[in-house]
């Protein structure tokens, strides 16, 4: 018994190679909807000579015949076509038409083989293609994917727009969304304004005051929340019409829009999640991003790091909002505006492509799109894939987190773009001698983790993208790092009057941010004041004024500085005690070496308070110039509407 079970192999092949030297027969089924005809042919080399007659097998039908006995050194294969002239006694396997095709039908394939059409093109399969490996192959298609996926994954099957079709619109004039709720907002303004400056307002001669916020990580993140709850208090927050935001600060704007939470509990809401940065995940969390994943993949939309990146913000940033942190959208804003009680978010990203110019993408809460573009998609539908204006699915809108992770995402720059921005947060110098050598490389402009989505203007003769297939974004901070080009008027409906910039950069340097400004407004015929920028970063708050041309904004000025002298002065108003209290230990210069750098995520708790106290101190310490200052405007504009 052991002599025959150590030979067993030997008896097998044995066996096999004496079966195959006689004929036997093969069963084969035709899957397809029109005739095949079959032919078995001895293959050597690429040539091959037929064995019996041409059988026509029917639709959805089989024929049994022999198969060919074993010839040494020859394969033996069925040749099928659905033309008879297709099969002639001999014939080159090198020069097949694309309506012929050829199988094995040797022994070891078995005895049942299958015919069919796919794709407008032949397939053979053996029992164990047909059977095993076609299903798995064909489960594993995008597409078999999609329909598996769809029906088990919320974000598809609540989604409120799953059955309406999308549309870009074409121009730069204001939606209709963005003007009514102008209408309802300057009426809120102008009743703030008169309370605030205790002086009748005309409503043709309400001002549009803009607040812009800088980018800067979680550092700027803080210090907006900070400003947000100082405007607040102060009673200005109320007179604002647009707040432009730009990386961090997005992430500072969003959950306060996306919550009905009043600012102050946001800020702390986020600040109690500071201490874990970007690094606590929980089971329930995974399950969520898996999800969120799962919605890209079964729309076949392109992932990248920035789609990661996003998720864990959203884990972060968003749970304060009290709803699922993977669930939560931009259209979903428009909640909070409809009574005109909320400025207008806009957020920003830059092209994130090849382009040698930083062009400007804005997002609110009603569309997305751009100025330089010229096309405008909802903002529910962006994401999607579009044809010549039209959308050709109904995937979901994409989530805030991504949006966020888009915003933010400073690293989608090319290694130009980050060594400009990030040089002075480098502090080893292999790292800063690395990043030199890479700018002087023609690859420097490669930005290879972008946010990437279906471009929606695709196909659309009068758009400079039309021939892309994917928009690629990137942060805005790259261009410049506070968002003046969304309220600056190169869209005429968003003209801004007054505009409050708040800079959190590191380090803080007006000039080079205002020089940008200025050449940028100027290459775009956009009226902007020539701002003195001497020792300003050192100052809480600096206004400029141009009385001799009413076409320039005025500009207001807070950068993020610890002013002591201004503290000192403060010392004895009651109302700034316990903030004074807070940030009287604080070292700020410090903190933007260490904890407050753009790179760093996790902040501890009191470093964060007394973060954003500087920035609410010196919004409340500066109220009276401000008061002062915007009536200055209203008085120097008492004869002409605003634009």
């Amino acid at each position: 018994m052991k002599i025959i079970q150590k030979r067993s192999p030997f008896i097998l092949l044995f066996l096999t190679f004496t079966l195959s030297l006689y004929a036997d027969y093969i069963t084969v089924y035709n899957k397809a909807n029109i005739p095949l005809y079959a032919r078995t042919y001895y293959v050597k080399s690429n040539n091959a000579k037929g064995v019996g007659s041409i059988t026509r097998i029917e639709p959805q039908s089989s024929l049994t015949f022999p198969r060919p006995v074993r010839k040494f050194n020859y394969d033996r294969k069925l040749i099928f076509s659905p033309l008879i002239e297709n099969l002639p006694p001999e014939l080159s396997t090198t020069t097949l038409s694309s309506d012929t095709k050829a199988i094995k039908i040797g022994l070891l394939e078995g005895s049942n083989f299958y015919l069919t059409i796919k794709n407008l093109s032949l397939k053979g399969y053996n029992s164990t293609q047909w059977f095993n490996i076609k299903p798995i192959k064909q489960f594993f298609k995008p597409s078999t994917i999609q329909k598996v996926i769809k029906p088990t994954i919320p974000q598809i099957e609540q989604n409120p727009y799953k059955d309406k079709v999308a549309f870009v619109r074409q121009g730069n004039n204001l939606c209709k969304e963005e003007e009514a709720f102008r209408i309802r907002r300057r009426n809120h303004v102008k009743n703030a304004l008169e309370n605030l400056l205790h002086i009748p307002v005309s409503y043709y001669h309400t001002p549009t005051i803009s607040l812009v916020l800088s980018g800067g990580g979680v550092r700027s993140m803080v210090a907006s929340l900070g400003t947000l709850v100082g405007l607040k208090r102060a009673g200005i927050l109320d007179t604002i019409t647009y707040i432009s935001s730009l990386s961090g600060s997005t992430w500072a704007v969003a959950p306060w829009m996306n919550s009905n939470w009043p600012i102050e509990d946001i800020r702390e809401a986020l600040i109690r999640k500071l201490p874990y940065g970007l690094s606590h995940v929980t089971q329930k969390n995974i399950a969520l991003m898996s999800n969120a994943l799962l919605t890209k993949l079964a729309f076949n939309e392109p992932v990248t790091l920035v789609d990661l990146y996003g998720l864990l913000l959203a884990n972060s940033f968003l749970q304060s909002t009290g709803k699922n942190q993977q669930r939560i959208y931009l259209s979903e804003q428009r909640k909070s505006l409809f009574y005109g009680k909320k400025p207008l978010p806009i957020y920003t990203a830059i092209r994130g492509d090849f382009a040698t110019k930083n062009e400007w993408y804005e997002f609110t809460p009603y569309e997305i799109g751009g100025a330089w573009l010229g096309h405008y998609v909802p903002t529910w539908a962006y994401g999607r894939k579009f044809d010549n204006g039209i959308s050709l699915d109904f995937a979901p809108e994409q989530p805030t987190g991504f949006q966020m992770g888009t915003f933010g995402a400073a690293f989608a720059g090319n290694f130009t773009d980050l060594y400009n921005s990030l040089e002075t947060e480098i502090s080893s110098l292999f790292v800063k001698s690395l990043f030199k050598t890479l700018t002087n490389n023609p690859l420097a402009r490669i930005r290879p983790t972008a946010a990437k989505v279906f471009n929606f203007t695709r196909g659309m003769f009068s758009s400079p993208l039309k021939n892309y297939k994917y928009m690629r974004l990137a942060d805005a901070g790259i261009s410049f790092n506070v968002p003046y080009p969304p309220i600056s008027g190169q869209r005429p409906g968003r003209k801004s009057n007054i505009i409050i910039f708040m800079d959190a950069s590191n380090p803080t340097n007006p000039k080079e941010i205002f020089t940008k400004i200025k050449s940028w407004a100027n290459q775009n015929n956009i009226p902007f004041p020539l701002i003195n920028t001497q020792n300003i970063e050192k100052k809480s708050i600096s206004i400029f004024h141009d009385k001799t041309n009413p076409h320039n904004p005025m500009i207001i000025y807070l950068p993020l500085v610890k002013d002591n002298a201004e503290i000192i002065k403060a010392q004895g108003d009651p109302y700034l005690q316990n903030l004074i209290q807070l940030i009287t230990p604080f070292n700020l210069e410090q903190c933007k070496k260490l904890s407050c750098s753009t790179l760093n995520f996790s902040y501890p708790i009191n470093i964060s308070r007394q973060l954003s106290g500087v920035m609410e101190f010196n919004v409340l310490n500066a109220r009276n110039k401000i008061i002062t200052a915007i009536k200055n405007y209203l008085a120097s504009h008492k004869t002409k509407k605003v634009e």
